[in-house]
């Protein structure tokens, strides 16, 4: 027999993604600039945590915020995942997120109006299509590098879209429950689907930063040493004729010191007269060079 306390479940769950949203708000101040999406994950996780306090108060507070309000703030936290999603592709779609958004909502409180468990339905029909849109987002995100950290947040957001494919299923066919806290299969299915997956995916969201921030290092430093490759420096000994000033290379030979440095370094050669040489070689023009 089932004991699950759902109440005391959404409790905790509120919790931890208020600790996540905190987490998100802490790492991503420094890096607001160089990554907008933890900013939008951040909100995400403190409106499933304002939402989830919502369900928790069922039945201490109004009858619309524990339900449709509730449960638009928890759609609202999916969206931004979404738009966050999409920035860190580099390509939003804000307005498409919006609309989106204004419709369900609108759809929710007219369903809420009518029946719950019509309500149930619309409600897992309007988080699996978000849900959905992240799992096609993840197999099609221009991402190299990151295969596994979007794997496990795809089947995160698959075994999502499973379980509100379940409940609707369970609804749609007839099952039905005491209260809304009693720990029936499919009670505890939506609660794991709605509230659980999300405390997992907020790990995965910020492992899949970290790594475009290590890919990044990665390929400056490459850059760098490449560059560095490209830099030629003299060190050293060298082995210099005193006569004729020649310098001795490595191969034995004896070649001018203009053409040792230029072969050694990035140094170009322009060809003057000092004033020492110019009275040797010129002693009638009184120093200066035709």
């Amino acid at each position: 027999m089932l004991t699950v306390d759902i109440r005391t479940l959404v409790l905790v769950a509120s919790v931890a993604a208020a600790a996540t949203a905190l987490l998100f708000l802490i790492i991503g101040r420094p890096q607001r600039r160089v990554a907008p999406e933890l900013s939008l994950w951040a909100a995400a996780f403190a409106s499933n945590a304002v939402g989830l306090t919502l369900i928790y108060l069922r039945g201490r507070i109004p009858a619309w915020a524990s339900f449709p309000l509730a449960n638009t703030l928890i759609l609202a936290a999916t969206q931004m995942v979404l738009l966050g999603l999409d920035r860190f592709v580099g390509v939003p779609r804000l307005r498409q997120h919006v609309l989106y958004f204004a419709a369900a909502t609108a759809v929710l409180f007219a369903a809420y109006r009518s029946d719950y468990y019509v309500f149930a339905v619309v409600l897992s029909v309007a988080l699996l299509i978000p849900t959905g849109i992240l799992c096609a987002r993840l197999v099609t995100m221009p991402a190299p590098g990151m295969r596994a950290e979007r794997t496990v947040l795809g089947g995160l957001f698959t075994l999502e879209a499973a379980l509100l494919v379940v409940r609707g299923i369970g609804v749609v066919s007839g099952h039905r429950q005491a209260t809304l806290f009693a720990p029936s299969p499919s009670t505890i299915l939506l609660y794991f689907g709605v509230i659980l997956a999300p405390m997992l995916v907020g790990p995965a969201l910020l492992a899949l930063v970290g790594r475009r921030e290590q890919l990044a290092k990665e390929r400056l430093i490459g850059e760098l040493t490449a560059a560095l490759a490209e830099v030629r420096t003299l060190r050293g000994l060298l082995p210099i004729c005193a006569s004729c000033k020649q310098i001795r290379d490595d191969a034995g030979g004896w070649i001018p010191v203009e053409t040792y440095v230029a072969c050694h370094s990035n140094a170009e050669f322009t060809h003057g007269i000092c004033p020492t040489c110019a009275n040797r070689l010129y002693p009638d023009d009184g120093g200066a060079a035709p």
